[in-house]
């Protein structure tokens, strides 16, 4: 999918959702996504449990900022990867972060998603990553959310299922907000707080 934003820059992203079984290894996929995020400059990979996913809408939103972050030097971790897990999570932890959106044992779905220049760079990276994980394309769930409405009611403190991908957007939004409100200025950075010896 391409996306362009109002600052004129594109950027493309893909996924792939497979149920996570007992042949997939977690540790082999972080290592595969490891050493193909190394080799790739103009693309990021993450996998991630895509059980709070409601839409391409919310991936597209959480990408945006997550690269915006980058470009203007607000990250708050130090690979696009970790820092898309925080910008759906909502929150400035990576340790919540990848509590929510982290894959473990007992994940029922993994998530591969690769974002940035290149749709066609992209998707052979997710191909890579699917054939070595020994997976077939086409066994790949498109359909979005994975989990059921209750699970996602619950997650998102909201009781209507036609909101609840605006509740999702909010917690993007939410953390955007709390890290301008939070970082220091460049003023506050310039003067010394230091008593003057006077």
């Amino acid at each position: 999918m391409k996306e362009q934003d109002n600052n004129s820059f594109t950027f493309s992203f893909s996924y792939m959702i497979y149920r996570l079984h007992e042949n997939f290894s977690i540790n082999k996929i972080l290592d595969l996504i490891k050493r193909v995020n190394l080799t790739n400059e103009s693309t990021t990979l993450q996998v991630l449990n895509p059980k709070y996913i409601i839409s391409n809408r919310q991936l597209e939103i959480a990408i945006y900022q997550t690269i915006t972050a980058f470009h203007s030097n607000e990250n708050r971790a130090r690979d696009k990867g970790t820092e898309l897990l925080l910008r759906l999570s909502g929150y400035r932890q990576i340790k919540k972060a990848l509590k929510i959106f982290g894959i473990e044992d007992k994940s029922e779905y993994i998530m591969f998603i690769g974002f940035g220049d290149s749709e066609e760079e992209i998707n052979k990276n997710l191909i890579e990553i699917s054939e070595k994980m020994g997976t077939n394309v086409k066994d790949s769930i498109t359909q979005l959310p994975v989990s059921n409405a209750e699970i996602l009611k619950e997650y998102y403190n909201c009781n209507d299922i036609a909101i609840i991908e605006k509740a999702a957007i909010e917690k993007i939004a939410t953390l955007k907000f709390c890290l301008l409100y939070t970082s220091p200025s460049p003023r506050d950075l310039s003067t010394s707080r230091m008593p003057s010896s006077a």
